[in-house]
């Protein structure tokens, strides 16, 4: 079990973070390597559900287990190979100027004593990761907010 997180200064209100943050219609344009979602029930309330499909055979479950909009959102990400579960926590934090989006992730590699050799390695890989995918969301809230 392992722990990162990663944050990001947005010059754009919470409301408007929040909504693209969990806007399955909108993921495409900010979350590396995602071609597809299909989704059940909405993403931003409890219970929503979504699949999020990369390139084969690569697909990540989602289901949203806690909101508190636009200050908190929380959900359970399995990678459908059943190698890695995560769950994720966003926080939105209204700071002069805009957000402060923290997003933290408490993750399993399945495996037992070879998952935990690949541990670090994954969480470094979702911090990576992570960071691209946040810059890309900071730059579609600006854009979106009219900040350049």
């Amino acid at each position: 079990m392992g722990e990162r997180q990663v944050s990001v200064m947005i010059n754009a209100p919470p409301e408007i973070v929040f909504g693209l943050y969990t806007d399955a219609g909108r993921v495409c344009e900010w979350l590396s390597g995602v071609r597809e979602v299909r989704t059940v029930g909405p993403t931003d309330q409890p219970g929503g559900r979504a699949v999020f499909i990369y390139r084969w055979p690569f697909k990540m479950a989602a289901e949203v287990l806690e909101v508190e909009r636009p200050a908190r959102h929380v959900q359970r990400l399995k990678e459908l190979l059943g190698l890695v579960t995560c769950t994720t926590t966003a926080r939105f934090r209204r700071v002069e100027g805009g957000t402060e989006l923290r997003l933290g992730m408490a993750y399993r590699v399945a495996g037992g004593p070879i998952g935990r050799v690949v541990d670090a390695r994954v969480g470094d890989e979702m911090v990576t990761t992570n960071r691209r995918d946040l810059a890309r969301l900071k730059a579609l809230a600006e854009e979106q907010t009219g900040i350049r």
